[in-house]
């Protein structure tokens, strides 16, 4: 059985640090796992190769892509011709499974032609995004080619329900959307944990970028550190709010900043160890109108059995109900800062939610479930059926 693995989108290198590389290398594992004969073709099969991954058939489709906004949107709309001449020139495959990406619709579109069973994956609203936090020049033939997109694909996939409400504009798309939670190998997580025993030490994990809430976090943690100055804060990631972050810490006291351990972006195989060393892992959604994310940094919290202080919105009350977390409201770093103190301050609380949330990670959550569910939505596939 073969699987064309599709993924056009420049802003997510396959073999990358990034949660949404995490999220297409999970993927194509558990296709293998299951026997599958996966070939990648990516705009940017970035340079990280798990070495479990490395003999994968790897077709490179973009080179050198403009950075001028109207001149790079047209290079995507090209990439299109490029993906459909690959795929003709490989071997047949049993199943097209598309990442879904901003100007990207030849892979549905020739898997529909040559009669092939197909999934189109939708992380996100990609034309809302590229608005609201890039440019976005000709909007009308995104739209377009998104439907074009929508329509070829035999099954769809959301993450989540809040991604499946803003894509399901049609009858035709809304019949065809199956919800999928993002999952996790639980597996790679089972780790000892390795924490100081003389501090708390809470930690993030994630790209540092505005709707991720770590200025926040940081407003919090200062507040909680002056109840219980043994708590420390680990930042794992790097982004665009780095600077701003940084600047933000300075005016803190000294002893908050000394408190405080930035240790960039690290790579995939190094993230267990990393979490091993945290005993209350957050994450500090703001209070977003639209959030429609199923977050992995969460699952991965899960899987390492963390106590998990999480906002109250979208997803993750479904992902963590009470017994497994405490949740917070968005945005607010006094609501934030107690529950840090009520987690630091009883470590049996941090075990008891720890173990809770990892049992519901192993049960629910893992990524062979995630892919049953998915090979479940796809039409007339005998191979699908067979697994």
């Amino acid at each position: 059985m073969r699987l064309a693995y599709v993924c056009l989108d420049p802003g997510v290198p396959v073999f990358g640090r990034k949660g949404s590389s995490i999220h297409c290398q999970e993927v194509i594992r558990e296709f293998r796992r299951r026997g599958w004969d996966v070939e990648v073709f990516a705009a940017r099969p970035g340079r990280e190769t798990p070495d479990d991954l490395q003999d994968i058939p790897v077709t490179r489709l973009a080179k050198g892509l403009p950075k001028e906004t109207i001149a790079r949107e047209a290079s995507l709309v090209e990439l299109n011709k490029i993906v459909e001449e690959a795929l003709e020139n490989s071997k047949p495959f049993d199943l097209i499974y598309e990442r879904y990406a901003l100007w990207s619709f030849s892979a549905m579109e020739f898997a529909g032609k040559q009669h092939i069973p197909s999934v189109l994956e939708v992380n996100a609203p990609l034309i809302e995004e590229q608005k609201t936090y890039r440019t976005l020049i000709d909007e009308l033939k995104a739209r377009e080619l998104s439907d074009q997109c929508f329509g070829y694909a035999k099954s769809i996939v959301a993450v989540s329900k809040q991604v499946a409400a803003q894509i399901s504009d049609s009858e035709l798309v809304q019949n065809k959307i199956q919800i999928v939670p993002n999952g996790v190998n639980c597996e790679r997580f089972d780790m000892p944990l390795a924490t100081d025993p003389d501090s708390v030490v809470v930690g993030f994990v994630g790209t540092l970028k505005p709707w991720h809430g770590v200025s926040t976090l940081l407003d919090a943690y200062q507040m909680a550190f002056g109840e219980n100055s043994n708590i420390k804060l680990k930042i794992i990631g790097s982004g665009p709010e780095e600077d701003s972050l940084r600047e933000k810490l300075a005016m803190f006291s000294r002893e908050v900043q000394q408190s405080v351990q930035w240790l960039g972006a690290i790579a995939n195989a190094e993230m267990p160890e990393a979490l091993a060393s945290i005993d209350i892992a957050v994450a500090p959604y703001p209070d977003l109108d639209e959030f429609y994310f199923s977050p992995l940094k969460i699952l991965e919290y899960m899987a390492a059995g963390k106590a998990i202080v999480a906002s109250h919105i979208g997803q993750i009350p479904t992902l963590l109900p009470d017994d497994s977390a405490l949740l917070v409201k968005p945005g607010d770093a006094s609501d934030l800062a107690k529950a840090i103190l009520q987690l630091a301050n009883n470590e049996d609380l941090r075990i008891q939610l720890g173990q809770a949330a990892k049992e519901k990670a192993v049960a629910e959550n893992s990524w062979k479930a995630a892919v049953d569910q998915i090979l479940s939505t796809v039409p007339n596939c005998s191979p699908c059926e067979a697994n």
